[in-house]
């Protein structure tokens, strides 16, 4: 197929992170995970605690935006001395602070950035139930 590269990778290894805080890889499937337990999960298509993970799509619980001191969408407090990190990263991190550290990443649910990827994606992976793409949208309203 034009302008495909081989098989799928993870793609989004800047916010992901494993259960202990390591970066993932931007790898095919199968050499995401560092952590055996977790790649073992991934590998089997099943849910994963991760520290940290965006990829895409996200499922946020409310509760920590309304409690205070407030969890925000924000940028690095460099001047504190905290890392530079991406806004989707520090969230992560702010939820773990606030007592919601059950981030999880579901295998199952994949995105595709553009139209080539997600019919090549779905020839290759039969365990994955369909895919749906921006031009998809419109018809479901």
């Amino acid at each position: 197929m034009p302008g495909y590269q081989g098989a799928p990778v993870f793609y989004d290894n800047w916010v992901a992170r494993d259960i202990n805080g390591t970066a993932l890889e931007n790898a095919p499937f199968e050499g995401v995970f560092h952590q055996p337990e977790s790649s073992t999960r991934f590998q089997r298509h099943l849910p994963v605690q991760v520290q940290s993970c965006w990829n895409g799509i996200a499922i946020l619980d409310p509760a920590p935006i309304y409690a205070t001191p407030h969890v925000r969408f924000r940028m690095a407090r460099l001047t504190e001395g905290e890392c530079s990190a991406s806004e989707c990263s520090l969230i992560g991190n702010d939820y773990w602070s606030a007592g919601y550290g059950r981030i999880i990443m579901v295998p199952r649910v994949k995105l595709a950035y553009d139209k080539v990827r997600r019919l090549e994606y779905s020839r290759l992976c039969r365990h994955v139930a369909g895919f749906r793409h921006a031009e998809h949208a419109e018809r479901l309203h």
